[in-house]
């Protein structure tokens, strides 16, 4: 969809037809049965599974955890020491160590280090 000159897509995340930008999504958290998406405005609940929703995310979004896919797009500091991620207004998610060789390498193939 393009909206006022800039291509946007877009994500359906359920059967209700919730439809998100994935420009907006920081990440998704598993929370138990329920998958939630924390965006830059608010965060969407559903009843699904990391493998049905990974194959539907571009290729910026990354396993960074067993509970964790993060959008590197949107990560504003990265402290792989503490192995922490950070995104706007202070919301934050982990690294895992299972995790954390690939999710480095994806990052910075997309050039997101300097």
């Amino acid at each position: 969809m393009i909206l006022n000159g800039v291509t946007r897509k877009y994500l359906r995340i359920d059967n209700r037809n919730t439809i998100i930008s994935e420009d907006e999504i920081e990440y998704v958290k598993r929370d138990g049965m329920k998958l939630v998406f924390h965006t830059v405005y608010r965060d969407y609940e559903l009843y699904s599974s990391f493998a049905k929703i990974q194959n539907k995310l571009p290729d910026n979004f990354v396993r960074c955890h067993k509970s964790f896919i993060v959008n590197i797009n949107n990560i504003t500091e990265l402290n792989p020491t503490s192995n922490i991620i950070y995104f706007s207004k202070n919301s934050s998610c982990d690294i895992g160590p299972k995790y954390k060789n690939n999710f480095l390498e994806v990052f910075e193939a997309h050039g997101n280090i300097e």
